[in-house]
């Protein structure tokens, strides 16, 4: 078990490796590297297992908004980043914003990275 632990491990230090020399065009220019960030870090350290896996599950076609309620932990984020809200503290993202765009493709990153131990 253990050294299967540390394969795994190993393999998800490759994948990240490979994966920061590849270009995405997700992340072309700089709100889209920014979201890539923030989402990275939301989906690592904040997001429970149902919200990662529903935007990762997105990709970047077949939807124009996602909405984002007040209680859900990227809201908190969105919210730092200063990003527009309604009244009742809710978002709306739109996939043409790179920023947005930056965002879901992190999400799909850490989403496939942790697939396989969870």
């Amino acid at each position: 078990m253990e050294a299967q632990q540390k394969a795994s491990a190993d393999l998800l230090e490759v994948a990240a490796r490979l994966r920061a020399t590849k270009q995405d065009p997700a992340l072309a220019g700089e709100e889209g590297a920014r979201g890539h960030e923030v989402g990275l870090d939301w989906a690592r350290t904040a997001a429970t297992y149902e919200e990662l896996s529903e935007i990762a599950g997105l990709g970047l076609h077949g939807w124009s908004v996602l909405p984002v309620p007040a209680e859900h932990t990227l809201a908190a984020v969105l919210r730092v980043e200063d990003l527009p809200q309604d009244e009742t503290g809710a978002f709306e993202l739109s996939v043409q914003d790179p920023w947005v765009r930056g965002l879901v493709t992190a999400c799909g990153e850490v989403w496939r990275e942790v697939q396989p131990v969870i």
